[in-house]
């Protein structure tokens, strides 16, 4: 919807420039922080705040929650490796690459299961089409997706720190 507004903002010439300068603000007070913040060896990630900034909450929480589980997967597998020699932090670095690569083909996988599920709720003209649980029993959904992303988190923790 984002692209699609700032789309028909450039083809018809009434862009928010306004609205666009201040985002360009907020990003370029972002960068110079983080350079600032890189003195204690901190970084900021630009990427992240740019999506934090233009996606809803109910999109960017998920975002976060993995960038969380992949900040204490990485600082506890190569703490784990105890990091002195220059094959520990190869074969650290190897798992943690292994754990990514598993994150980016979830992503893509979800992806496609959008498009997929995408298919029966357009045909049908409703987007309800595949609910399985009445509305009252929300909080049993809601749960089970918290469950989940636990299970998952606990699964690239265990794919990252495993023994190859």
């Amino acid at each position: 919807a984002m692209m699609a507004a700032l789309t028909q903002g450039v083809f018809n010439h009434n862009l928010p420039w306004d609205m666009l300068g201040l985002g360009a603000a907020i990003i370029i007070a972002f960068i110079v922080l983080n350079q600032i913040i890189k003195i204690w060896q901190l970084e900021l990630s630009i990427l992240a705040v740019a999506i934090g900034m233009y996606l809803p909450l109910s999109s960017s929480l998920p975002l976060f929650l993995g960038g969380v589980i992949a900040l204490l997967s990485k600082r506890i597998l190569f703490k784990r490796e105890q990091i002195t020699k220059i094959n520990q932090k190869e074969s650290a670095q190897i798992k943690w690459q292994c754990g990514l690569l598993l994150a980016c083909g979830l992503v893509a996988g979800a992806a496609l299961m959008d498009v997929l599920l995408a298919i029966p709720m357009g045909i049908a003209g409703n987007p309800d089409i595949l609910v399985l649980l009445p509305k009252n029993k929300a909080f049993l959904a809601n749960g089970l997706g918290i469950l989940t992303v636990l299970g998952i988190g606990y699964w690239f923790y265990r794919i990252a720190i495993s023994e190859k």
